[in-house]
């Protein structure tokens, strides 16, 4: 796997965007044809999103077949789009990048307690980070370290290549990184919708109960950071659009200090958007307990 991203990162970054968009297409397709598992799963999460009814017709079982596929194309795109960033110049990101709600980004700064950026694994999240790091803010992301160093590595120099600082999660001392960053009224990027490493809980999403991550609410309750969601998407013309939104500023002062309340606002952000973008939602692992299943889908459509 390491030799062939390295290959990659060689090649990607000279085709034009049409070719990877078919690339993606192509690709994709055929893991949704092969990943048996992960497509099991994918439709598993999806109909948890989409409600089991969406079987009930021969239109619905489609609209849930092309969205799962969706995902696979979208999640090779991403990849390929990950690769590219070894040669894409920044004023090329910025200008391609569509930001919407950056007053919310500003406005939490300037409350001088430093920002937690809540995202998730939607849309082309690669870019959303390079943009804010190209704005000119520091930016750190804590990462789960992987078995293959040479891989860490390798990914870590394609997403810091513009400034953004990764962080392996290795013991106490990222914590503290972590918390130095904050106190200085830097950005921190965190995702709200796997529950991978650190605190999590069981909680309502989509109406069953599911296990989240809780890092977010509780790292503001300790710090006094300021939430802010962040989520990128494409448009089925190509265009990549990223926008922020108020969590911490949109609540009350008391509530803003409630972790509780702080993770209901960040679960309702994350329903919102994968319910706009369920195509673009890069979700292939169990996230839910129980329910659906509806004979496993018709054994995956």
């Amino acid at each position: 796997m390491y030799t062939l991203f390295l290959l990659a990162i060689k090649i990607i970054p000279w085709l034009p965007v049409r070719l990877m968009d078919g690339i993606a297409r192509i690709a994709g397709l055929v893991a949704w044809f092969v990943a048996m598992k992960a497509r099991e799963q994918a439709t598993q999460n999806m109909l948890h999103v989409l409600g089991l009814q969406v079987l009930d017709t021969s239109q619905g079982r489609r609209k849930l077949r092309g969205i799962v596929q969706a995902m696979f194309c979208n999640n090779v795109l991403n990849y390929l789009t990950m690769f590219s960033l070894a040669g894409r110049k920044p004023e090329r990101i910025m200008r391609e990048l569509h930001i919407e709600g950056r007053e919310h980004f500003n406005a939490a700064f300037e409350r001088g307690k430093g920002v937690i950026l809540s995202s998730a694994h939607i849309g082309p999240f690669n870019y959303l980070f390079q943009w804010v790091s190209l704005s000119g803010y520091d930016l750190t992301i804590p990462v789960e370290p992987l078995q293959d160093p040479r891989m860490l590595d390798l990914i870590t120099g394609l997403r810091s290549k513009n400034g953004t600082n990764i962080l392996p999660l290795q013991g106490s001392a990222s914590m503290r990184t972590v918390f130095q960053k904050l106190r200085t009224n830097k950005a921190i990027l965190l995702t709200a919708d796997r529950a991978i490493e650190g605190q999590s809980s069981e909680m309502t999403f989509f109406g069953d109960i599911a296990r989240l991550p809780v890092g977010v609410a509780q790292l503001a309750k300790r710090t006094g950071a300021t939430v802010v969601g962040a989520c990128g998407w494409r448009t089925p013309a190509g265009e990549i659009y990223g926008r922020f939104f108020p969590i911490s500023l949109a609540l009350s002062e008391e509530q803003a200090t409630d972790p509780e309340q702080i993770q209901q606002a960040i679960v309702t952000l994350l329903e919102q958007n994968i319910t706009e973008h369920p195509d673009q939602w890069m979700a292939f692992a169990p996230i839910w307990a129980g329910r659906p299943s509806r004979a496993l889908a018709m054994t995956h459509l």
